[in-house]
């Protein structure tokens, strides 16, 4: 998620019209769904190495695979979408990171 999409959006609700009764906020997601292989492509990518190599494991035990059936996602109805894509932050960044 976009962390200036994320902080736009709790702006607008902490500034905005105060809600007559207790109102829960739509779940904010990322433009993009992508899978840890999906992003560690994109990543090796970006800093000029080779494709990695996925290894597709099964989930194991019920945690994992409600994640496999996408059960950490918001509904597409109930999240508002938005921001940059991870592609578009990627592109901004340096191609090594320094520091740690």
């Amino acid at each position: 998620v976009d962390t200036d999409h994320v902080a736009t959006r709790l702006t607008d609700l902490a500034l905005g019209a105060r809600p007559p009764a207790y109102a829960r906020a739509a779940d904010l997601a990322g433009p993009d769904v992508l899978t840890v292989g999906e992003l560690a492509t994109l990543v090796r990518a970006h800093r000029g190495a080779s494709a990695p190599r996925v290894v597709h494991l099964p989930a194991v035990g019920p945690v994992l695979k409600a994640m496999a059936r996408g059960g950490n996602l918001p509904a597409a109805s109930a999240a508002r979408t938005g921001g940059r894509s991870f592609a578009a932050w990627l592109a901004e960044q340096p191609a090594r990171l320094t520091g740690r």
